[in-house]
């Protein structure tokens, strides 16, 4: 599959950009994805997401592992 653009790199192969086209500084990857995927209001507490990311995980593998129905009724 052929890049849609061309390469474009600050040594012409492995390093990205710095400089823009303007010859200023390209903004940090970071600060582009926080701003594209900023959610409607911040989140009050980052423990949340702390705890939740575990709990999720162990339902989603309890879900996986449950055994499924053989089809009997008794």
């Amino acid at each position: 599959m052929a890049p849609l653009l061309p390469l474009k790199s600050d040594d012409g192969l492995n390093l990205p950009r710095s400089l823009g086209i303007d010859g200023k500084p390209l903004p940090f990857p970071r600060k582009i994805s926080n701003t594209v995927h900023r959610g409607p209001q911040q989140l009050k507490s980052p423990k949340l997401t702390l705890q939740a990311s575990p709990f999720g995980q162990f339902l989603d593998h309890d879900i996986i592992l449950t055994p499924l129905s053989t089809g009997r009724c008794f």
